[in-house]
């Protein structure tokens, strides 16, 4: 089995700073159908109790982000062009790189609390 190269970023216009609270403001304002993926998360989104284990774990996921970034860990920042790059990654046989990669990768799995923190959509 062979290794892949996995990096994701992050990007924030170059004079802003994450916006922490407008994510978590949009965690829990998440409805059901604001989950893209569910399987990171082995949760049914459309049931109450279900929807919430997934917001608690987002919350967990936005703490350990925020923590990544404070504190560079597993996680490079630079500037390109006007904009801060937030990149992870490294080798993967099968699983994520890094612990913040899979964070990164959960957070992308719903709508709206990447780009309420200020991060800039994927096209």
């Amino acid at each position: 089995m062979s290794a892949d190269l996995l990096i994701t970023a992050l990007v924030l216009d170059e004079d802003r700073e994450p916006d922490y609270e407008a994510a978590e403001r949009a965690i829990a304002a998440l409805e059901g159908s604001d989950v893209l993926e569910s399987d990171p998360f082995d949760e049914d989104p459309d049931e109450p109790d279900g929807l919430e284990r997934i917001r608690a774990a987002l919350r967990a996921d936005l703490r350990e982000l925020r923590e990544a970034i404070e504190g560079y860990l597993e996680i490079a920042e630079m500037n390109v062009r006007g904009a801060t790059l937030y990149l992870t990654g490294g080798m993967s046989w099968g699983d994520g790189p890094t612990e913040v990669w899979d964070v990164i990768a959960r957070l992308r799995s719903v709508r709206g609390v990447l780009t309420a923190a200020g991060f800039e959509h994927e096209s």
